[in-house]
């Protein structure tokens, strides 16, 4: 079995590597230079930080929204005899 830290270690690094041809696709050394700053910022920390949360919230309102339309879905097929 795999220690955790290897396994982040085998698995970080193939992610990378397909990643990175995705990123030279669409970015520059510069542009990756310039968002490692950012995220460096204080702003950018905190964007980092909240993030997880802001994610889970938007779940939780996704679903919702979800379920809005599923059940107004449902009733107008109810209504339609269907």
């Amino acid at each position: 079995m795999l220690s955790e830290e290897v396994g982040k270690e085998r698995f970080g690094s193939k992610l990378a590597e397909l990643y990175a041809p995705v990123y030279q696709k669409y970015l520059t050394l510069d542009d990756l230079k310039k968002i490692v700053a950012f995220y460096e910022s204080p702003v950018g920390k905190k964007l980092g930080a909240s993030t997880p949360a802001m994610m889970a919230e938007g779940m939780q309102i996704g679903q919702k929204l979800g379920m809005e339309i599923a059940t107004e879905l449902q009733q107008e097929l109810q209504a339609q005899g269907k």
